[in-house]
């Protein structure tokens, strides 16, 4: 079935998915991992339903070409890696590496994200909190990269404190 995503009552993208059609639970205690890999997998808009916690345990990898609006939810990252733009054996020049990814709309707590040689990336209106003894963002040798309305606040040491 097709849907219709809207913000602001624009129509703007046909065909979303959500993390609960692979599994998500969004209860901030089950592991939502692999559900959120197998949306992303998709590629396209993955619409996050508002208000609910996405537990992360381990480092989602992003495509190209993916939308990630958390619409108002919240990822509890308990890997200091939460998304890469790159895949384990992938390898970039220029700006070749995978681009046109947005994440927009909500808290990120805890992981850091990694972006390298992509093209056309956007970080609208997040919040990001507690950075686990990294980075909130480590940026490589990318083009079109623009960070708007985000907060960072705090980080975390995780070789002396224990983070749940």
């Amino acid at each position: 079935m097709d849907r219709i995503y809207y913000l602001n009552g624009t129509p703007l993208y046909m065909g979303y998915v959500t993390p609960e059609e692979y599994g998500a639970v969004g209860d901030g205690v089950a592991d939502d991992s692999s559900a959120l890999q197998s949306a992303v997998n998709e590629k396209g808009l993955i619409l996050f339903s508002s208000e609910k916690t996405y537990k992360v345990t381990s480092t989602i990898r992003l495509s190209k070409d993916t939308i990630l609006d958390l619409n108002g939810a919240t990822i509890l990252s308990t890997n200091k890696h939460l998304f890469f733009n790159f895949q384990a054996d992938d390898t970039f020049t220029g700006y070749n590496g995978n681009g046109n990814i947005t994440i927009r709309n909500g808290t990120i707590i805890g992981g850091a994200l990694s972006f390298a040689h992509g093209k056309n990336i956007r970080l609208e209106n997040v919040i990001f909190m507690n950075s686990l003894n990294d980075h909130f963002l480590e940026v490589a040798g990318c083009n079109d990269y623009v960070i708007t309305g985000c907060q960072f606040i705090g980080m975390t040491d995780v070789q002396t404190s224990v983070y749940e």
